[in-house]
């Protein structure tokens, strides 16, 4: 199984937000992990006093794109966000949920930037 990688940054250093980083980082990064395992996840974690959100991205594809999951306050919303957008992610370019998608994510024509050609656009 793979483990996610889990950038934090919201530009606010203040130790108080470490615990909610971890949380929802950890509520996506192992959702993500059990329902797409032959995937690498990178997920950033920005809050803020209103609430926040997760980029969520696969670097094999993009580092700078993906899609974003609102952080609410139901872990179960935040999952069901996750998945759906996990999944949307890998349909969009044709990467397998099962064995199978290191070999696509292989295949995706990239520019000299090492992005996905069509990373921008979200498609292939």
């Amino acid at each position: 199984m793979n483990v996610p990688v889990v950038r934090m940054d919201d530009g606010d250093d203040s130790p108080q937000l470490q615990p909610a980083r971890d949380h929802y980082a950890g509520v996506i990064g192992r959702t993500l992990t059990k329902h797409y395992p032959t995937v690498n996840w990178l997920v950033e974690i920005k809050l803020a006093p209103t609430g926040g959100i997760a980029f969520v991205r696969i670097p094999e594809i993009s580092k700078l794109y993906g899609m974003i999951v609102k952080l609410s306050s139901s872990d179960l919303d935040i999952e069901a966000q996750a998945i759906k957008s996990g999944g949307e992610m890998m349909e969009r370019f044709n990467i397998p949920r099962t064995v199978g998608a290191a070999y696509a994510l292989r295949q995706l024509k990239r520019g000299a930037d090492g992005e996905s050609i069509n990373a921008k656009k979200g498609e292939l």
